[in-house]
């Protein structure tokens, strides 16, 4: 069905592609699955905003596949915006629905066409507690966050069950050798995609970025009043201690050197204040912090709020990044937004963010160096903060809502770069051999 766009209905949205509209429907499990409180999951949460916003604009509706009928209006509500939510059971194997509220695959995809669907978007087609639909008649779009699983096989890919491992493959292949558009966080991955693949003749290739959340990018917005307070200045770290690129075990190493080297040259004390997304491991994490002898001068925050966070980017006296792989980083991101500096490692998508001043080098070589970053660090003058929230201001997911439905349109190229990072491509580091080693 053809829908030619109407001329003023997106107005305020960049470079959106003219001629008939393109309808997504996009893949919205990731909304309430085990992923929901991951970087991951606030991409698929902003992602469905953006393009329920620019669909809405344009006098017509997003779709979205869930897998249970609660999760339907929970998504709406969540938008904000007119969506049409279909479901489909085989995306959340054992979902409780009645036959009648099922689709087999051929089926959704005939009802998509029906209400005027053109591609279907998929972004998180890695997340395999869900089934993974390919389309035969719509275009198939998808998202790769990264592929550190194969960047760093023995620490991930070949610890995984023999079924893991075939779907994770059967998965990128496709992708490679079916799918229509392949979007891409970074030019990082974009590489990697392209090194582990054999990407066919005429697949649509895009980094287009991601985004940071509005209530980072506004220093009016409110906090939340019952976020945790802290006893006196502290860094802060976003992590994942089940993650060992994350580098969690290393860096409170490395913060317990930073204690000496801080007592030694009369610093003032400073904490480590660490956000989780769940409580994974974390009786083992503090327990490791009462091996070191860190005491009260670590704590967590388990699953915290939007405005808490802010809160913690606000007052932290620095983030702590010293990952040895993202797709993108998007802490990096929100901390500039808030205008707090980053001692950030120089890996893979890391290395495509620079903001002088604000983005510091953190040294993976040893525990010893890390902890010699951390002081250098925060005995640097700030600047002004206002170039920091410019630059993360470019990262506006109204903006990356837009670059995405553009890539998502049909296009005459092959590759596209429609992020505004800088492409800086580097082999990949040694991943640690267990949580607590080094990168």
């Amino acid at each position: 069905m053809r829908r030619d766009r109407p001329t003023a209905s997106a107005a305020g949205l960049p470079s959106l592609p003219s001629g008939p509209v393109t309808v997504v429907a996009i893949e919205g499990t990731t909304f309430h699955g085990p992923e929901a409180m991951t970087g991951i999951g606030r991409y698929v949460r902003n992602m469905t905003r953006g393009l329920a916003r620019i669909h809405a604009e344009q006098g017509v509706r997003l779709l979205a596949t869930v897998g249970r009928l609660e999760h339907a209006a929970r998504l709406a509500d969540a938008v904000a915006h007119d969506v049409q939510a279909h479901l489909f059971q085989p995306l959340l194997p054992g979902a409780p629905l009645s036959a009648s509220r099922t689709r087999t695959p051929d089926r959704l995809e005939q009802d998509l066409i029906r209400l005027g669907a053109t591609v279907y978007f998929d972004p998180n087609p890695f997340a395999l507690y869900k089934s993974f639909f390919t389309p035969r008649r719509l275009r198939h779009a998808a998202m790769i966050h990264d592929l550190v699983p194969l960047t760093y096989r023995a620490a991930y890919f070949e610890t995984w069950p023999e079924p893991a491992k075939a779907e994770y493959m059967r998965r990128l292949t496709h992708l490679a050798e079916a799918a229509d558009v392949v979007l891409f966080p970074s030019h990082a991955t974009a590489e990697e995609f392209r090194r582990l693949t054999r990407p066919r003749p005429g697949l649509v290739r895009c980094v287009t970025g991601e985004g940071v959340d509005p209530v980072f990018l506004d220093p009016a917005a409110p906090v939340e009043e019952g976020a945790p307070a802290t006893g006196g200045p502290f860094m802060l770290m976003v992590s994942n201690p089940a993650d060992r690129r994350k580098n969690l075990g290393f860096t409170l190493t490395a913060f317990r050197h930073f204690l000496g080297l801080a007592a030694s040259t009369r610093h003032a004390a400073t904490g480590l204040e660490i956000v989780m997304a769940s409580d994974a491991l974390i009786d083992q994490t503090q327990a490791h912090c009462r091996a070191l002898g860190l005491g009260d001068r670590v704590r967590f925050h388990i699953a915290v709020s939007d405005a808490a966070l802010r809160r913690l980017y606000r007052d932290a006296a620095l983030l702590v990044c010293p990952s040895a792989a993202e797709g993108f980083g998007l802490p990096v991101i929100e901390a500039l937004a808030c205008g707090t500096p980053v001692l950030s490692s120089n890996r893979a998508g890391l290395a495509e963010f620079h903001c002088d001043g604000w983005i510091l080098p953190g040294d993976l070589s040893s525990e010893a160096a890390l902890a010699a970053a951390m002081l250098r660090a925060l005995d640097r003058p700030r600047g002004d903060p206002e170039t920091a929230r410019r630059y993360a201001a470019r990262f506006d997911w109204t903006a990356v809502a837009a670059r995405t439905y553009r890539a998502l349109s049909p296009q005459p190229l092959s590759y596209q770069s429609l992020s505004p990072q800088a492409s800086s491509l580097q082999a990949p580091p040694p991943c640690p051999p267990s949580p607590t080693g080094r990168a």
